[in-house]
């Protein structure tokens, strides 16, 4: 180790899931996508690859349980904009779409399309969750990029 390494050393940010909402935190915090570069975004499901795992394994673990086998298990990342808001977020043609099954990188305004590709980066599948309504968090409500697995 050189001495600069020696004196200078940096704290990783903690990343973890809230299991109640399967919502990444970022020291204890929801992300704002706005916020944060979409590399960050990415170095921060990789920091916390190991919790997100865990997370999605238990989800489909309760899934199970509940005799539910077609239920993907997803992790909410951050919030894109607020609900009111849909007009930023997508394309004219993103916002005529209403599955949000069916919602792709090309439905979202080319600001936001680096951070779906982060989440494809990290191995992941991207999803788009629109109105979504926190039940612990409500100030959070709003639209938000999750992931799922891609065996999911």
């Amino acid at each position: 180790m050189d001495r600069y390494s020696e004196n200078h050393s940096f704290r990783l940010p903690k990343v973890e899931v809230d299991s109640e909402e399967s919502i990444l935190l970022v020291n204890r915090l929801p992300l704002e996508l706005s916020d944060i570069t979409p590399n960050i975004l990415l170095g921060y499901i990789q920091i916390g690859e190991q919790a997100i795992e865990n997370d999605l394994y238990e989800q489909k673990k309760e899934h199970k349980l509940w005799g539910d086998e077609t239920t993907r298990p997803s992790i909410l990342l951050g919030r894109l904009a607020m609900s009111n808001d849909e007009r930023r977020v997508f394309t004219p043609q993103g916002l005529t779409i209403e599955d949000e099954s069916k919602l792709s990188m090309k439905d979202l305004d080319t600001n936001y399309r680096g951070y779906w590709l982060s989440v494809l980066n990290a191995k992941y599948e991207p999803e788009i969750r629109r109105n979504l309504v926190l039940l612990t968090q409500p100030k959070f409500d709003g639209i938000w990029l999750s992931m799922r697995r891609n065996d999911a």
